[in-house]
């Protein structure tokens, strides 16, 4: 039985696991197992803090190695038997050059992915960014490009790129036009394989709410992973009470104005002990894209989780907030530039803004062929993933 092995730099959260239905190659002639080397690049303490928002925010895999010094990981892929297949899951999210050197020096085989497409190649599909956001965007950039660690990069970059000194994938799994062309460039993998995104739900799932909703998209405001690990803050709020006032306020609107009730999906990175925050709406944990699909009207931030309107045609308002640090409201309105809405500040809206009915439906279907499912693609991510990994497998046992 050939063996799957998923290995990471990065922190496994359920959502990332669940997307990926690792599971889903267990039911399916594969022997799972994962290679935990966060160790590596986070501290106990950072990595503790990370999954500190929801007691099961961490991913449970059933079979898992932790690694905490590179020679340990060397004797363990030199210890492998042939009948073995690596999945990188983080590929170029940090400094993974030795990794690859050493997957290289191993006789390793590895395939990426499934990658999402990089918001650097979406953001100018849709709005023109406010001058506020191109200044910050910029002034970002700049700062990175004259980084020693960005220099360094772009040196292991071009030897990759030139040199067999690193290994190179396989294969690499992405979604989208846009996917292939950046994925395979950026791998220099043999081929692509095309799979629809694991950020959206592509099949209609039933009802969770009989009546009419609208349904707000929690951005993990008050207890951010991603936050944590970046800048070691907890927050990307100043001022969670305001934020709470303000949102509240929203919402009241929003029940007023279009008759319906809201309801609040969360991706689960924290558990909210009550629902007081949101004026006692009630909550609901990893539904987010389900209950896109039924809802009248969707409100959000910066989340990922509201790309599924853009599969479902949803009507959606982007809020920014004045408590929400300057970060935060860029991203906002990054996501707005690529949707193509343009972000409301949450105590300036207005009754009129909630009769939202110009969709454009060129750009949405523009966008789930270039971002999230090229057309011709068919079956589950899961399901061609698996077709592919035994043509391969057998394909490699025949050589």
């Amino acid at each position: 039985m050939a063996k799957l092995i998923f290995i990471s730099g990065t922190p496994t959260s359920k959502i990332v696991g669940d997307k990926l239905n690792i599971n889903y190659y267990e039911k399916n002639g594969f022997i799972v197992e994962f290679w935990n080397l966060t160790l590596l690049y986070h501290s106990k303490t950072s990595l503790a803090a990370y999954f500190g928002g929801h007691s099961d925010y961490r991913f449970q895999f059933t079979i898992e190695r932790n690694f905490t010094t590179r020679a340990e990981l060397k004797i363990a892929l030199q210890n492998l038997t042939s009948n073995v297949l690596f999945c990188h899951l983080d590929f170029s999210q940090h400094d993974d050059y030795w990794l690859r050197h050493l997957f290289k020096v191993c006789s390793i085989r590895y395939y990426v992915g499934p990658k999402r497409t990089s918001q650097n190649f979406i953001i100018h599909n849709g709005q023109s960014l406010s001058i506020n956001s191109f200044i910050y965007k910029a002034l970002s950039s700049i700062k990175a490009r004259i980084s020693t660690k960005y220099l360094k990069e772009k040196f292991c970059n071009t030897i990759y790129k030139w040199t067999n000194y690193y290994q190179k994938p396989k294969f690499v799994i992405g979604s989208g036009t846009k996917g292939r062309f950046e994925w395979l460039r950026a791998t220099q993998a043999d081929y692509f394989v095309s799979v629809p995104s694991n950020d959206v739900i592509m099949e209609r799932l039933p009802k969770t709410i009989s009546k009419s909703y609208c349904v707000y998209v929690d951005d993990a405001v008050i207890y951010s992973p991603d936050q944590i690990m970046t800048t070691n803050k907890q927050s990307t709020c100043l001022d969670i009470e305001e934020y709470s006032t303000n949102i509240r306020t929203v919402f009241d609107m929003v029940e007023k104005t279009l008759d319906c009730q809201v309801v609040v999906a969360t991706s689960g990175k924290y558990k909210y002990p009550d629902s007081k925050i949101f004026g006692g709406r009630e909550i609901f944990y990893s539904k987010t894209n389900q209950l896109i699909q039924h809802s009248c009207l969707v409100l959000g931030h910066a989340s990922s989780a509201v790309w599924q309107v853009i599969i479902d045609l949803k009507p959606i308002i982007l809020l920014q907030d004045p408590s929400f640090i300057k970060a935060k409201n860029v991203s906002v309105g990054l996501q707005g530039a690529f949707i193509g809405v343009s972000p409301i500040q949450s105590t300036k809206l207005m009754p009129s803004d909630l009769k939202v009915t110009n969709i454009n439906l060129d750009h949405f279907r523009f966008l789930t062929n270039k971002y999230f499912c090229e057309v011709g693609v068919k079956g589950s991510a899961e399901e061609v993933i698996k077709n592919e990994l035994n043509k391969f497998l057998r394909l490699d046992k025949s050589i």
